[in-house]
This record gives structure tokens, sequence and C-alpha cells, in this order.
């Protein structure tokens, strides 16, 4: 499932093409770069030459890691991505992206949960605050939390047959742990608070559960980002539900 921090109207984002230029071709065996921080962050970068360079910070708090006084915690906090942080509004971060051409999206499923900044390779760099902001530093705002409620409910209703049977037949064969779904179930959506989302992500949001992923940026220039996440080293959760 993904969450998009700024959602633009179908009909407005239509327009009409009578020419395209194609994009230039990344180079096909771009070398990935690994290496794992003292604190256990693990780093990887493709540094080629793409259209588009793309930063992701990584976090093993999918679903699985749910328990049964949280279900659907990490469902609310993909459909949170972009709010509030300690260090800027939601109206901020998404007016701030757009002027550049970036855009933030949340992703997650059983295993994680992602936070991706998508821009130029120019401009990538001014919209990793933002990315930063939104994956580490939010603050969840009760009011805010309230106002996603309708946004969640749209977001299940539009959800497809496919992918409901799919979650279904996992919850079937796992029951607990794996088998946690991806979507909050009905009778969570609006008891979700807070404290809740706070508590989750300091069990799960640390450094040797993360990983910072970029393409069309260097490993050096990772490295010099996760000095900034100031990310807990404890282990945090605890092992994986089978």
């Amino acid at each position: 499932m993904a969450s998009n921090a700024a959602k633009t109207p179908i009909m407005q984002a239509i327009s009409k093409r009578n020419y395209a230029t194609a994009a230039k071709i990344a180079q096909a065996c771009a070398e990935v770069q690994v290496k794992v921080l003292p604190n256990k962050l693990i780093l990887a970068a493709a540094d080629s030459e793409v259209p588009i360079s793309r930063v992701s910070l990584l976090f093993r708090a999918g679903s699985r890691y749910e328990t049964p006084d949280n279900l659907g915690v990490s469902s609310v906090l993909r459909s949170s991505g972009g709010l509030t942080t300690s260090n800027s509004t939601g109206f901020g971060i998404v007016r701030n992206l757009q002027q550049i051409g970036a855009s933030l999206s949340v992703t997650s499923d059983r295993e994680s949960i992602a936070y991706t900044l998508d821009a130029t390779p120019d401009k990538i760099e001014k919209g990793l605050p933002f990315l930063v902001d939104a994956a580490t530093k939010q603050v969840f705002k009760p009011w805010e939390l309230d106002d996603q409620v309708p946004r969640i409910k749209y977001e299940l209703a539009t959800t497809s047959p496919q992918a409901k049977v799919l979650d279904l037949v996992v919850n079937a064969a796992y029951r607990s742990g794996l088998g946690n779904s991806i979507f909050v179930k009905d009778y969570n959506i609006g008891k979700i608070n807070s404290e809740t989302l706070q508590y989750f992500v300091a069990q799960n949001f640390t450094a040797p559960r993360g990983a910072l992923v970029g393409v069309g940026v260097s490993l050096e220039h990772l490295h010099h980002l996760a000095e900034s996440l100031n990310l807990p080293s404890s282990p945090g959760s605890h092992e994986a539900p089978k």
C-alpha cells in the first residue's frame, strides 16, 4: 500500500500531449555500494545517471510487528506520512516539495515501511530535510489524526477485491505476525491515537532496524545524510513474530 504526501485532483493532473521526448536511458549495470554504519544502519547506493533520483528511508516496522493491542498501527502510520513534524507543518512539507517538483510517498507491507523522496538530481538535496522530518520527527497531533479518518476510509473503500482476498489468504495461513492485515480494521479506525503511534515508532524506528537507500545519489551523500538522522541505536522491537 502507498500514501502520497501531496494529493492532486485527477482531472487537474490530466494534460494533453502531442509529442514526447524519450527520457535518457539509465545505466543498465550501476554498481550498488553497501555500507553498515557503527549504529547498524544499512546504507545502499546506486550512483547511476538517472532522470529522477530517489532516496528511501526504510524500517522493519510492517504489520507483522503489530500486537493485538495496536493492530492497524502501521496502516495509520502510512496514511499519516507528511503530517506536521517537530520542524515543519504538513502544509510546509507539501508546499516546499511542490516548489522543487519533488514528491514524498510512504509505502508499507507486512515487513517494512518506507518513506521515499523522488526528485530530479539537481533538486534532491533540497528535498532531503523534508524526508528526514517526515520519517523521524513525527508528532502525530490528535486533530490531524482525526482529519485522516475520511482518507483512511476512502482508501479502504477503494481497495481492490483481489488485494482484500490476498490479505485474507495470508491471514488464514499465518494467523498472527505475518498474518496481520496490512489494512486497519473498521473497528480500529479513529481509535489508534497519538500515544500508540509514538510508542510504535519509538520501538521500531531505530538504526539497527533501518536502511537508507538511494538511486542517483552517492554513498558518501547518503552517509552524510545518515549522520543527521539521530536514530536510536537500541535494537528496538522484539524478534519478528512468525
